[in-house]
């Protein structure tokens, strides 16, 4: 399913008002709600810098942690010359050995257009009439009419479980494959494909929710995997994930590296690799941290667990006192002194395993 900010879980219970009342307590008895006759301030601003200021550290919290990825569908996969792709959590792609017909194909995917307001237009996402479907794409496809009725297309990322391809694997024998692709009916431009239903469940069906990944806060991690193999488990290795990826016009044999470039704030990102790719397609995995949620009303839930919950009151503390006292009064810098504390106590829980990393050779010592 498209990428979506997860509810709170059963750990995830902090509210609002339990923090803001912890923080009246300690400043005597200071009204954070409906100062000025303004609705929820300013506790509701407090409670959102603390949340904010929690979330964006460079702390790769694991209650924090969102995957695009094998596990959920949501990968991205590398089309021949393409350094840039635009992601908003599903993927159409066709695999080497899934091509036919008397044309070329290189094999590759492509990011499909699940905006509010379609990135290129018209209905945007993925539509059926009959048994046809329509999808729209956010990059030009790689699909050529000359591999009509003859190549398999696959679908994962979709909503509706019922339009997604499945991967499937055989621990015993180590082999795994792609099933429930779809037959490519049609080339109608370089954003628009059509496709033949091949399951009565997805006849008048809505194929598409709610859009794309909006809550990208940064990237903390990815991977290259060979979508192609027929192995189990399928070859994968990590590549780095930084901040900005100059443009490159060729191949250079250099380590990959990956980013999350653009942001455009309707559930699309724009990723880049280091440099374009080749006609063997790779899978793109990546794991980033969810930025922070708006917390509207005292009712609010923090996204933060209930185990850590001694950080926000801290934090809140800090805040509130600046309201209470003044940003300079002695309770606000003592108060300051606590809530970094507390924090740094938090990282100290959350770091606590070995980060190194086992190193294993690319290739055989025997190839």
């Amino acid at each position: 399913m498209p990428v979506l900010l997860e509810p709170a879980f059963g750990n995830m219970t902090t509210t609002v008002q339990y923090v803001m009342d912890q923080c009246k307590l300690h400043t005597k008895l200071q009204n954070y709600f409906g100062v000025g006759q303004i609705t929820g301030e300013p506790g509701c601003g407090i409670a959102n810098r603390v949340n904010q200021m929690l979330l964006q550290r460079r702390m790769a919290w694991k209650f924090n942690r969102v995957e695009l990825g094998p596990t959920d569908g949501n990968f991205m996969v590398t089309q021949q010359g393409i350094q840039d792709m635009r992601f908003a959590g599903a993927t159409a792609f066709v695999l080497l050995n899934n091509q036919g017909g008397s044309g070329t194909l290189p094999c590759g995917g492509v990011g499909i257009d699940l905006a509010n307001q379609p990135v290129n237009g018209g209905a945007g996402g993925i539509t059926i009439a009959g048994s046809v479907i329509t999808v729209q794409t956010l990059d030009p496809h790689p699909f050529t009419s000359a591999n009509v009725g003859t190549t398999l297309v696959y679908l994962t990322g979709v909503a509706n479980p019922n339009f997604n391809s499945n991967f499937s694997y055989t621990q015993l024998t180590q082999t795994s494959a792609w099933t429930n692709g779809f037959t490519l009916l049609s080339v109608i431009d370089k954003y628009h494909f059509t496709l033949q239903s091949n399951n009565a469940a997805q006849l008048g069906a809505a194929p598409t929710g709610a859009p794309g990944i909006g809550n990208l806060g940064w990237l903390e991690s990815a991977s290259i995997q060979d979508i192609n193999s027929t192995a189990f488990p399928q070859p994968v290795k990590p590549i780095q994930a930084v901040h900005r990826i100059s443009p490159e016009y060729t191949t250079t044999g250099d380590e990959l590296m990956f980013c999350a470039l653009i942001d455009y704030n309707n559930g699309v990102i724009k990723f880049r690799l280091s440099e374009p790719m080749g006609t063997y397609c790779f899978q793109i995995n990546a794991v980033y941290q969810a930025r922070a949620p708006k917390l509207s009303t005292a009712k609010s839930i923090f996204r933060w667990p209930d185990d850590l919950s001694f950080v926000l009151v801290e934090m809140a503390l800090w805040q509130a006192s600046r309201f209470a006292y003044g940003l300079a009064a002695e309770e606000t810098m003592k108060f300051q002194q606590s809530a970094q504390q507390a924090l740094m106590s938090a990282l100290e829980a959350e770091d606590k395993e070995d980060n190194v990393q086992g190193i294993t050779p690319e290739w055989s010592l025997m190839r």
